[in-house]
């Protein structure tokens, strides 16, 4: 019994450095970020700087936001490869 509340306790202190994010990787997915948004100049700047900043994801354009919000509906709805492709075609409209 000692022993399984002792590898509990290991496992549960491991478990924040684990899932936290290195600067490194953060610095990665804003620089990537920014480049799907095609952000150069004083707008990439800006954008790193808040993204690095912030605990959370980078916020998405209205055009992301529309294509993620039309996956999460293809998704739900299980469509074949078809189905998927007209409904992604008329839903980012």
């Amino acid at each position: 019994m000692k022993m399984l509340v002792t590898v509990i306790a290991v496992v549960m202190l491991a478990m924040p450095h684990g899932f936290a994010e290195t600067a490194k990787e953060k610095s990665q997915r804003c620089n990537d970020a920014a480049t799907k948004q095609s952000l150069t100049g004083q707008q990439r700047k800006n954008f790193l700087n808040k993204c690095m900043s912030s605990g959370s994801q980078p916020e998405l354009t209205s055009d992301q936001q529309k294509l993620k919000n039309c996956n999460d509906v293809s998704k739900d709805k299980n469509l074949t490869a078809e189905q998927r492709k007209n409904l992604m075609k008329n839903c980012q409209k």
